[in-house]
């Protein structure tokens, strides 16, 4: 699956403000996480004071590995089935979204945005 986002402006990302830590629960990560840094484009006469040029994608990556096909040829529930593809290297559009966000390519909350539903 491909979702998009938009991406941070280079050189607009400032640290977070302290309504980091909200969006970090919103999203159920370990508590450790709220931690981390992120960044957001501040905005300038480029960006129109968004923050944000252009787009960036979010990917869901899927290996099929020999457990997962046990799974799929069982005719398992679909939690069974993301619990082994994740056990497996399976990188979610959400997992991909936090690594985008702590490398300031995007913001957090546009991949709240986008993952809501996933």
């Amino acid at each position: 699956e491909l979702r998009f986002t938009q991406a941070s402006l280079d050189g607009a990302r400032p640290n977070a403000t302290p309504e980091a830590a909200p969006l970090w629960s919103k999203i159920n990560l370990d508590s450790r996480m709220g931690d981390l840094p992120f960044f957001r484009g501040k905005g300038c006469d480029e960006c129109l004071g968004s923050g944000f040029k252009g787009r960036q994608g979010l990917y869901e990556v899927m290996y099929m590995t020999p457990a997962l096909r046990r799974h799929i040829l069982m005719n398992e529930g679909a939690a069974k089935l993301q619990d082994a593809a994740v056990n497996g290297g399976m990188l979610t559009l959400r997992m991909d979204g936090w690594l985008k966000v702590m490398k300031g390519i995007t913001a957090l909350d546009q991949v709240i945005r986008e993952t809501s539903a996933t």
